[in-house]
Formats: structure tokens, sequence, C-alpha cells
């Protein structure tokens, strides 16, 4: 009986460890951001995201995600800017954590697999740290098309560190694809 008890144990730890994703992926791309161990994949309100671990049971979560660019500018500076209008047009009054008011400039950025794109930075500053960051990762994938990787951190610049390592790191072109 033990023995049985222990391989339907084993087998239970075996399933839940290999239903675990170790990458999203771009839809209609070659493009995957791998999924560091210890973090998880959730779909929330549609969106699926990879999600760190320490993250609190209630109120905001930090994570990254993937998405298309849908509009039609050729570089990635011209997309920054025009996402950027689009949001601040709808923003209220007050203004949004990523609209033209909370953006801090852009800059070259370069993966460990060799990916050059555009980083726009978007937070809020609360004596000194970074309380609530949108970093937005602009990069083309292997059809000339437009794409970013969004995170959105809340916490210190350690924590925007350790998301900004998992894109920069897990970020490549899957050949298999």
């Amino acid at each position: 009986m033990l023995h049985r008890i222990t391989i339907v144990l084993f087998l239970s730890i075996a399933c839940a460890f290999a239903a675990e994703p170790t990458f999203l992926s771009l839809p209609d791309s070659k493009i995957i951001l791998s999924v560091p161990e210890g973090w998880t994949v959730k779909d929330k309100n549609n969106e699926i995201g990879i999600y760190g671990p320490d993250q609190p049971e209630k109120g905001q979560q930090s994570k990254i995600h993937l998405s298309r660019y849908q509009e039609s500018d050729t570089t990635l500076q011209a997309a920054i800017e025009s996402e950027i209008d689009r949001i601040s047009a709808r923003s209220p009054k007050w203004g949004s954590s990523n609209d033209r008011r909370s953006y801090k400039g852009s800059a070259p950025i370069e993966t460990q697999s060799g990916m050059n794109g555009i980083r726009a930075d978007f937070y809020d500053d609360v004596a000194g740290t970074r309380r609530h960051s949108i970093v937005k990762y602009y990069f083309f994938d292997e059809a000339g098309k437009i794409f970013r990787v969004c995170s959105h951190v809340y916490g210190d610049e350690a924590r925007f560190k350790e998301y900004e390592q998992v894109i920069l790191g897990g970020l490549k072109f899957n050949e298999t694809k």
C-alpha cells in the first residue's frame, strides 16, 4: 500500500511539474521568452504573463507579457512615440502609469541572444525609488513586425533589475518553430 501511495504521489508531482510551461511565445512568430525556474505562467484578464516568486496574494502583482504592436510604424522609436500619444489621449486628466507624464525616456537595449531593441521607461517616483514601473521593450520579429515585451513591476530597483534580467536573458528566436 505504501508503494502505491508513493508512486501516485510521485506521478502527481511529476505531472504538475511537467504541466508548467517553460516559455511564452508570441503568436505567429518565432519569438519566445523563457520562464525562469520558480516563476509561474498565469492567464489574468485574457492576458498571459510570467509572474515572479514572492507575489502578494491581493493587490498589484509584478508580471511580464508579450504583445504585438498593432500600428504600422517603421521604426521602434516611432512605435514608442505613437503608443505614448495614443495612451496619453485616452488617459484621465490626472494621467496614467504609461502616458507622456510618466515617460522617462528610451534607450537602446540588447538581449543576451543578440536581439537589438529599444527600452521605454515609465514610472512614478516615490522618495527616489520606483514604486511602480512599466518598462516596454520594443523589437522586430523575424518578419520585421514590431512587438513589445511589457514589464509591470511593483517594488524597488532590485525587483526592477530582476525582471529586466528575465527579459534580456530569456528573449530569443525559437529556431525549432
